[in-house]
């Protein structure tokens, strides 16, 4: 073999070798990218659930602080609740009062239960049964219900899911404001 043919070969072989490596770094650039990209992604899906989660945890604090109040009305003395009624409720009996402040308790479970549900905080198995075995109290007490969750603050979306579940063939009656 001649040396002019050895180093020919020599050179193809570095050429390719040049080739190979610059096709192996080319691909894995473009899955170093590809991961990065994939991971900003996730980081960003997590940012979202972790500020999802954080304003469920402020709702659950105001519902918390609710129903302490709530309990005050409802274990309270009856000037109390002829004060809320007058005032609240256009002069429902401090009895009618009572009765909604349990309920106002009751529908606050399950807006927690909804919206854990909605930030995937909780399986939806769990979180229906919860409301499902919460909506059986509201049945129980359908006027003073109705009259804590008309009204009262609570979305739209979240009346209107406790209607379907609670009274169903009452869905569309919902009122809020």
């Amino acid at each position: 073999m001649s040396i002019q043919l050895a180093t020919l070969l020599f050179t193809a072989i570095a050429g390719l070798s040049a080739a190979v490596a610059a096709w192996i770094m080319y691909h894995q650039t473009k899955l170093s990218i590809q991961w990065q990209k994939e991971q900003a992604k996730a980081d960003e899906e997590l940012r979202k659930r972790e500020y999802k989660l954080q304003e469920v945890n402020s709702k659950i604090r105001i519902a918390s602080m609710w129903n302490d109040f709530n309990r005050a009305v409802f274990n309270g003395d009856e000037e109390t609740r002829r004060i809320i009624g007058e005032r609240n409720f256009e002069n429902l009996s401090p009895e009618m009062v009572r009765r909604v402040y349990i309920m106002f308790s009751t529908i606050n479970v399950i807006e927690v239960a909804w919206l854990l549900n909605r930030a995937s905080a909780i399986d939806p198995d769990q979180a229906y049964s919860l409301i499902d075995d919460q909506c059986e109290i509201l049945r129980r007490d359908k006027e003073a219900a109705k009259l804590a969750l008309q009204g009262r603050g609570y979305t739209e979306g979240f009346v209107y899911e406790v209607w379907k579940h609670a009274w169903p063939e009452d869905v569309g009656e919902q009122e809020t404001t």
